[in-house]
């Protein structure tokens, strides 16, 4: 590939990634106010990310086997959004991203014991930086860094989501299905959406979690941004992943992601980045870039 069209496919993914992620956050921050709005929000973009690969599946019908790796992926796609929609919400846009990002460690490790690929000296050190950046940012004591437990614990369970989601796209990827992406992508997006709305009635049934306020024409016009970025995003990384190793693809675009949202979230989120956040940003970069080195 040359180098203008790669520098213009780096710069599409990254710009629909942080466009997606701040439409995702003021989405979230104006429309959700208990976790029953969470899960209508979710649901809503879901649905909307569905429809990006709809004109694609026309074109090519499912395979049965396709339908099924997307029901995995639906749960795991759920959870995950779930949780980094709270993240987003309750704690620095720039962190939440950077260590969304750092659960490429899961997939690494994933590959390395169930499908023969191996780990190295490098992997090793990133995984060493990862905690490294993790204790950067656990201070809670009075007049540190922070950020709340909550926060926290939303991240913990996002980081674990997105690593199991990536690791199982993996694995779709090696399969003899693996070329079905439309397939993949519409269904396991499209049953993501179904199970929020299920989730969203079971839990609309106590009079508690009923949503803060009824559907607004913002929630939906900002549930289709984040879908239709989301949806672009999805199909311009699945071309990357064939025309680009993935130890050139992968660090440029997790580290240069995390250092925009870290950038934009001090520009427009106002938000404060202290040393430590400085310093656990720039090891965070590092890990990330060593976990893609291929050796």
């Amino acid at each position: 590939m040359e180098g203008f069209t790669f520098f213009l496919l780096i710069a599409a993914i990254c710009i629909l990634t942080v466009a997606k992620i701040i439409a995702q956050r003021k989405t979230a921050r104006l429309y959700t106010r208990t976790p029953i709005d969470t899960v209508r929000m979710i649901a809503l973009f879901f649905f909307f990310t569905s429809l990006a690969f709809l004109p694609m599946l026309v074109l090519s019908p499912p395979s049965s086997a396709a339908i099924l790796y997307a029901i995995p992926a639906a749960i795991l796609n759920l959870s995950f959004q779930v949780f980094y929609t709270l993240a987003l919400s309750r704690g620095p846009a720039g962190l939440t991203v950077l260590f969304s990002n750092l659960s490429m460690l899961i997939p690494l490790l994933g590959a390395t014991f169930f499908l023969g690929e191996g780990f190295g000296l490098f992997r090793i050190l990133g995984l060493v930086l990862t905690f490294a950046a993790l204790v950067l940012n656990t201070d809670f004591r009075k007049g540190g860094n922070g950020l709340s437990r909550s926060w926290v614990s939303a991240m913990v369970l996002t980081f674990l989501s997105n690593g199991l989601a990536t690791f199982w796209q993996k694995v779709f990827a090696r399969s003899r299905v693996g070329t079905e992406v439309a397939a993949y992508g519409f269904f396991s997006y499209f049953i993501a959406a179904i199970l929020a709305a299920i989730l969203l009635l079971c839990l609309g049934r106590k009079k508690e979690l009923r949503p803060s306020a009824p559907v607004s024409r913002g929630l939906v016009g900002g549930c289709a941004l984040v879908g239709l970025f989301l949806g672009g995003f999805q199909w311009l990384f699945t071309y990357s992943q064939r025309v680009l190793e993935a130890s050139l693809l992968l660090p440029i675009y997790n580290g240069a992601t995390t250092v925009l949202m870290t950038l934009i979230g001090i520009l427009f989120f106002k938000e404060t980045l202290t040393k430590r956040r400085l310093a656990a940003t720039v090891v965070g970069v590092a890990a990330i870039a060593l976990f893609s080195i291929v050796q």
